[in-house]
């Protein structure tokens, strides 16, 4: 239920910046850039620095894991505590933070009981962002950011009575009960959890750091509607680590893409009626750099080192995924799909960059970034973008929800729902053998009615 949920919200909130493509009628791929007049400079918007709070600490085992690190997950689960009937079914689900190490996910080693990392909040107050609610860890795996937004009017779901109350203007944004956000930081160096920011009426979402780990970016939004105007305490925010330098630096209406050197990539609409937008650089100081305008409804995925875009299709029946080059120009495709209903839309670098991972329909696909890719105007597949995982698709059409790579690029670890069960699992693909391992099984029903599943997860460096 939760996932269905937030499925319709994440696509709610595409609606807030780089998403708002409705007309159906866009271009397969990138236009040649337009020439853009120069942008006016946004104001940067310094806020008091905020005085850190002492860290919450949390006492977490410590152990060695080996060389593939640690995964966490958000496992939501049946509160059987809540059950007074056995005969009735449990309404009632919680959330926990686990982790395993990562030797076990790969499976070389066997997954032993599930690791419980306290935290000083209630886990399934995690906010989804994109319908995950991931923690982002730092480059360096020192660092982890997750945002906490309880239940809402807003995030509770709306009844079709509700929808059409609002469409109708009978109730206003402001009238509806919203929770704050608040950004947290997990500290693996010490096991401290410490808040970072904490806004009412709030929503945070799009955390990005900086590969020096000097800065952490987010978006602040005070509604996830793209039709609510923007607050004047809405934008694109950066803060360190230690909680200080916090600053707006603008950006309203925007997405973050992520980070090149000390400025951050940013997509912007310019016309949602047509569905175009355009690429900038944000630096700090408030400096904006045009890079390209388009109108491709499409997918974007920031290379790690900020040097090249993936981009994937969405809308269009023909869907391309190609790299681009900062200027809107494509360098190759890695091949083009027919699908009518399914958009593209999970994608994935490798740490090193050397590696992209996407899925089409109920297909996972791996290729070297710097691969030849097709010939130009071009139909198919490359021979270089290798299908690595198929999902069953007997009984629906699978969702792919995260692709993580390891660190030496031997495995892919996904997230997905193939309709053969009512909840998602992860597996573990082997890319040089493509040996597949559920490290914690099939999702399997206790009883006719509850099951475990896996809400999101994050693989620490």
């Amino acid at each position: 239920m939760k996932r269905i949920l937030y499925t319709l919200l994440s696509a709610t909130a595409l609606l807030i910046g780089n998403y708002f493509f409705s007309n159906g009628t866009l271009e397969a791929r990138v236009e040649t850039p337009t020439p853009i007049p120069p942008s006016a400079t946004p104001a940067l918007v310094p806020l008091p620095d905020t005085i850190a709070p002492p860290p919450i600490v949390v006492p977490v085992s410590v152990e060695e894991h080996g060389p593939y690190g640690e995964v966490f997950l958000s496992v939501t689960a049946p509160d059987f505590s809540s059950q007074t009937d056995p005969s009735i079914p449990i309404d009632d689900f919680t959330t926990r933070l686990v982790r395993l190490p990562g030797s076990c996910i790969v499976g070389l080693i066997e997954c032993l009981a599930l690791e419980e990392v306290q935290t000083p909040f209630d886990m399934g107050d995690a906010y989804m962002i994109g319908g995950l609610e991931k923690m982002e860890w730092s480059p360096d795996g020192r660092y982890a950011a997750l945002v906490i937004h309880p239940e809402d009017e807003f995030t509770k779901g709306w009844t079709p009575e509700e929808w059409e109350q609002f469409k109708q203007g009978e109730r206003k944004w402001e009238e509806f009960q919203i929770s704050p956000s608040t950004l947290y930081l997990f500290d693996a160096q010490t096991d401290a959890w410490r808040e970072l920011y904490r806004a009412d009426r709030k929503f945070f979402f799009s955390l990005h750091w900086s590969a020096n780990v000097e800065w952490l970016a987010f978006q602040v939004a005070s509604s996830e509607f793209a039709f609510e105007p923007p607050q004047s305490d809405d934008g694109l925010y950066i803060i360190r680590p230690d909680g200080s330098g916090l600053k707006n630096l603008g950006g309203k209406g925007g997405g973050v893409l992520g980070w090149i050197g000390n400025s951050l990539l940013l997509e912007r609409p310019i016309d949602p009626a047509v569905g175009s937008y355009v690429v900038e650089m944000l630096s700090l100081d408030g400096e904006v750099k045009p890079m390209f305008e388009s109108s491709r409804a499409a997918a974007y995925s920031l290379a790690p080192d900020g040097g090249a875009l993936l981009a994937a299709d969405t809308v269009s029946p023909t869907k391309s995924v190609d790299l681009l080059a900062l200027d809107g120009s494509v360098i190759h495709s890695f091949g083009t799909f027919i699908s009518h209903t399914t958009p593209i839309d999970t994608l994935a670098w490798s740490r090193d960059g050397s590696l992209i991972a996407f899925a089409s329909m109920r297909r996972v696909y791996v290729a070297p970034s710097d691969g030849p890719g097709l010939p130009k105007n071009a139909m198919g597949v490359p021979p270089e973008t290798r299908e690595v995982y198929a999902a069953d698709d007997s009984t629906s059409q699978p969702q792919f929800y995260d692709f993580e790579f390891s660190g030496d690029n031997k495995y892919l670890l996904i997230q997905f729902w193939d309709g053969s069960t009512p909840s998602s699992g992860i597996a573990t693909i082997a890319l040089d053998t493509g040996q597949v391992t559920l490290p914690l099984g099939v999702p399997k029903p206790t009883d006719s009615t509850v099951y475990q599943a896996v809400s999101s997860f994050s693989w620490r460096p």
